[in-house]
């Protein structure tokens, strides 16, 4: 970890979809390097789930919402004002993801 020991230090990070078992994993980490940590997610998606496990919504800044609406993601964004994004957020199932209702 010393190679990263420096570069999220301090800095305010956004992680969408925090709630899945790798953003999961990912804000815990970036925790642990001392960033301040933001995340974006429509809910938490299984249980029990790793972000639970953690308590992680207890370590970080914790956002729900639906990465498809432009204004509440864009309210996030405005406060938590990030200089990193880790972009996590999608439909993993292809079949799934082809009977979703796009609006």
């Amino acid at each position: 970890m010393s190679q990263f020991a420096d570069v999220y230090r301090g800095r305010r990070v956004l992680v969408t979809c925090h709630t899945g078992f790798k953003g999961a994993w990912l804000v815990l980490w970036l925790w642990h390097l001392g960033a301040e940590v933001s995340g974006f997610s429509d809910r938490v998606p299984t249980s029990p789930a790793m972000f639970d496990l953690l308590d992680l919504s207890g370590r970080i800044d914790h956002h729900l919402g639906d990465i498809r609406d432009r204004d509440r993601l864009a309210e996030v964004i405005d406060e938590v004002r990030p200089e990193f994004v880790f972009h996590l957020a999608a439909q993993a199932l292809v079949l799934d993801s082809r009977l979703s209702d796009p609006s």
